[in-house]
Order: C-alpha cells, then structure tokens, then sequence
C-alpha cells in the first residue's frame, strides 16, 4: 500500500520521528511518502492531486484539516495520533501510542465515520468532536492558544467559565432521529452539538456517542443556580453530565440555532459572533479511516 504520511512537528509527542514511524509502517507493508508541511498552503499541494492513502501523524487539529481538504473524495486516512487530546482517536478506539497502533494495523479494515457540519456567515466548515455555543465556546476563547496547548490550562479556563456561566438568549429547530421536529426558545448557558464521545481537555461529556450512527448529539444545559459549580464540574469529569436536571441529551440530524451572539466554537477553533443563525448537519459515512481489525489490541484506554 503506497500512503502519504502527513507530518506535524509541532504535535505534542516527541517520542516519535518520521525515520522510525516510515522504518514501522514498512514492516506492515505500507510504503509512505514522508510530506512534512508547515503551512496550510503545504497541505493544500500534497493533497491536491492525491491517489494514495493518507495517514496523519498529528492531533486532532491537525486531521481536522486533512479531512476538510478530503471532504467527498473518501480518500482513506490513517491517524497516528501524536496531539494532546486525541478525542478522535479515543471514539475511533485506538491507542494513542503510535508504534503499538502500526503493530496492529497489520491486520486491517476500513471503518466510515461521520462528520459534523456547520454553516454560518455565509461560510461553511467541518468538525470532528463538537461545536456549539455558551460555556465551552466561551471557555476555548479564554483558553486561546497563544501559550502553547496545555491540559491543565484548558482545564482552568473551563472551571472559570463555569463558575461564571453566560445565560445567552436563542431559539433552535432540530430533527431529531425519528425525524420528529423539536423546537426551543429561551436561555441556555449551553449549547454544544457533538460527534465524538469528549471534548477538549478530554471531557467525556456524550459517552454513548457514536462515531458511525449517522447522527450528532445535542446537549443543553438550562441556566440553574441549584447545580452549582462543584456539580458541574464533577458530573463533567465523570462523564455524566446528562444527570443534571437542567442537562438535555437529544440525538439529531440536523439543527439549526439562532442566538443573540457571543463565543462560538467549532473543534479547537473559535470566534465571536454577533446576532447569527448556524446551521448544523452529519454527513453520515464521509469518511474512510483504516484501523486496526476488531481484537488485534489496538484498543483506546
């Protein structure tokens, strides 16, 4: 299998080099082509006229912006997940580990997964954890990035916003999974529609989502001063923040949401809006990733 191997320097494990990832991938029988690219505009030319597999050593910003680029073409891409947080490898199901993840993909297969979209401004994107609006968008622009990326420092902006959670005035439409039509108007303090089981610092908020059931889950949480901020933040690590009476979980196919303005944020990105209407859909199936065969031990921790 001849394969590009996209290579992000800055990813947080420097355990790894491509010498010894290319040596790893050769004895399973992928021959890589190494494309180290530091810029967006690298990306652009290695991807443009690509026939070959893909495999990702990075995060999961990095894949993020491989699958926009491949968005449509089913190009299959493998991920060695070398970033912070790994949420997408950890709903795929893969170690983070990147030589014991090679070893496994000696016996492989192909798994389609889903993909989140949204549009807004006139303009569209991808997102392959969560999007939304209110306390986690709020939380990644005090976070921002500037300092390097930091678990505890992603975390500390989340507990700060959380003690101080933003009562945001909006009205959404969602089809839910039956199709049925659920609609809402009033404050929320959250507003986050998900794909992958965690969020950011790794924050199991959805863990029954579903990578390939061709849907997204859309959780709110109602402005209530009982919770407090300890539960909060307790039921968040725990991953059962849908226990809170002021959480709803509804899985969905599509949303759209109309809101007053403030943070939004789609994956690590994020940015300020005025008075919006957003638009979230799945894409069922978009994409092709190559994993391990079910039982060869490449399993997420």
């Amino acid at each position: 299998m001849n394969a590009k191997l996209i290579w992000n320097a800055n990813a947080s494990n420097t355990a790894a080099d491509p010498k010894s990832i290319i040596d790893a991938l050769k004895k399973i029988g992928i021959e890589p082509e190494l494309c180290q690219t530091n810029s967006l505009e690298d990306l652009d030319l290695v991807l443009e006229q690509n026939e070959d597999t893909v495999i990702v050593a990075g995060g999961d910003g990095s894949l993020r912006q491989v699958v926009k680029r491949l968005r449509g073409q089913k190009t299959p891409i493998i991920l060695l997940p070398l970033g912070t947080a790994n949420n997408f490898a950890g709903a795929l199901g893969v170690r983070r580990d990147p030589f014991e993840l090679i070893a496994a993909l000696e016996q492989r297969v192909e798994r389609q997964v889903d993909l989140g979209i949204l549009r807004f401004n006139s303009q569209e994107d991808v997102f392959l954890e969560g999007a939304g609006v209110g306390l986690f968008a709020h939380a990644m622009l005090s976070y921002g990035e500037d300092h390097g990326k930091s678990v505890l420092r992603a975390l500390h902006a989340i507990s700060k916003t959380i003690a101080l959670a933003p009562r945001i005035q909006m009205g959404f439409r969602a089809t839910l999974e039956d199709n049925s039509i659920e609609k809402f108007s009033g404050e929320l303090s959250l507003f986050e529609v998900m794909n992958t089981t965690a969020l950011g610092p790794r924050l199991p908020l959805v863990p029954s989502a579903d990578l390939s059931d061709g849907l997204l889950d859309l959780m709110t949480i109602e402005p209530d001063g009982s919770s407090g901020f300890l539960n909060y933040a307790i039921n968040a690590l725990t991953g059962s923040l849908d226990k809170l009476e002021n959480v709803t979980l509804r899985r969905i196919k599509e949303v759209q949401l109309d809101f007053s303005g403030g943070a939004l944020h789609f994956d690590g990105d994020s940015c300020q809006l005025p008075i919006s209407h957003i638009e979230f859909w799945v894409e069922p199936s978009a994409i092709t990733m190559i994993v391990p065969q079910e039982g060869s031990g490449a399993v997420a921790d």
